[in-house]
């Protein structure tokens, strides 16, 4: 049997035409009655009310109202409550939380703009020293030990230093091999050398050739004596001493133990090469540097420089090379030690580790034998030339930044055992 509703009651407010548009009408989840919706802001418990809205609560059993034809271009649907005309925006009291619906306060990037007329307000300033008044300010030159000489600026007194024309240097075993490469090349370029070789050598007859700018110093390396000698003939001749180049060896190839022969290495031998290598080099750099730190620095507090002739074979030494590489490992081991000693004196320290070069060592082989030894460099496949070193030599003493450092001149070898 169909059911039939009842004739819908009449509700009490203001007719339907002045509720404006009609409102889908919004279910409850529960079987309570239905509610005009509400904007959110109200405390829980209590109904909105529209200002313009009396509630109006219908019970889910009972049929929507109908309320006929109403004039106006959009007629009430049988099953749609009235919507409520568009009012002014709810006003929320301070203390009720904002709605989600509100979007947050969005501030400026920027502060606004001064009126015209008027000048920006500072920002406050932080605690601390209290600005400077305005005006330009110089900023005063970083402190160097020694002030340039008058005139020069600091970029330009440091140009100034990368030259060797002028410096007086000593040279250890400059009578051949890379230290008269060294001596040829220092002399050639303006600079004044002290050649300090064993009296048997070709040191005489090479400072002879060389002129005025080179003396002949004949000396050991391992006699304290005989050195400080030699660095008195620098002192008296040219009035000082920026550079010392030690370039002064021996070397030895004896195996430890021979078993085919029953063998020992002698330890005499192994003490001499020790005592010329590393004691004699020691005992240069300690004398050397005595007499450089009586230098007048420059403007970047450079009293002079030593360079040391260590090996390739301080990292990679072969077979029967014991003494010969204990001596160059450990010229490379005291470099960085004796930059730090001299470093407040501002006298440099650099070791120079040299591959297979053309010396007096090597002058004594076949020469089947040195090609093959050449071909073993990766590149330039070949002897080193003396006067490469000299070149290097040079290079270190122009730039000032180089210190307590080991440079590999070996042509990317590595030597095999």
């Amino acid at each position: 049997m169909p059911r039939t509703l009842p004739a819908p009651r009449k509700l009490p407010g203001p007719p339907p035409s002045s509720w404006g548009p009609p409102l889908v009408p919004i279910p409850s989840p529960r079987d309570s009655p239905l509610v005009s919706p509400a904007p959110p802001g109200p405390a829980p418990g209590r109904l909105s009310v529209h200002p313009t809205v009396s509630p109006q609560v219908l019970p889910r059993s009972h049929p929507e109202p109908s309320f006929g034809p109403t004039p106006g271009p959009s007629p009430v649907s049988p099953r749609s409550l009235p919507r409520c005309s568009p009012g002014p925006p709810p006003v929320f009291p301070r203390s009720s939380p904002v709605p989600p619906s509100v979007p947050p306060l969005s501030l400026p990037r920027c502060p606004p703009r001064p009126p015209r007329g008027l000048s920006p307000v500072p920002p406050p300033s932080l605690p601390g020293p209290s600005p400077p008044l305005p005006g330009p300010s110089p900023v005063p030159p970083r402190p160097s030990p020694v002030p340039p000489p008058a005139g020069i600026g600091r970029t330009a007194a440091m140009a100034a230093i990368r030259s060797v024309k002028g410096l007086v240097a000593l040279v250890t075993g400059g009578g051949s091999g890379l230290g008269r490469a060294t001596v040829e090349r220092l002399v050639q370029h303006g600079a004044r050398v002290v050649l300090l070789d064993l009296p048997t050598s070709a040191g005489g007859q090479l400072a002879q050739e060389l002129g005025e700018h080179c003396a002949f110093a004949p000396a050991d390396v391992t006699s304290p004596k005989e050195v400080g000698a030699a660095l008195a003939v620098a002192q008296k001749q040219f009035g000082r001493l920026d550079l010392a180049v030690n370039c002064a060896g021996i070397g030895i190839a004896v195996k430890t133990y021979n078993s085919k022969k029953d063998k020992v290495h002698d330890l005499e031998d192994f003490q001499r090469v020790i005592n010329v290598n590393l004691v004699g080099t020691f005992n240069v750099i300690r004398l050397s540097a005595q007499l450089m730190s009586q230098n007048k620095p420059d403007a970047d507090g450079h009293r002079g420089l030593l360079v040391n002739t260590a090996s390739v074979a301080a990292f990679e030494g072969q077979v029967g090379q014991a003494a010969y590489s204990a001596s160059k490992g450990g010229i490379v081991g005291m470099t960085l030690p004796i930059a730090r000693d001299l470093a407040p004196l501002g006298i440099r320290v650099v070791t120079i580790a040299p591959g297979l070069f053309s010396t007096p060592l090597l002058a004594g082989l076949p020469e089947k034998v040195r090609n093959f030894l050449g071909q073993q460099v990766p590149f330039p496949s070949r002897l080193g030339d003396p006067a490469e070193y000299a070149h290097l030599v040079q290079a270190l003493a122009e730039n000032p930044m180089i210190n307590g450092e080991v440079v590999r001149l070996d042509g990317a070898l590595r030597m095999q055992p």
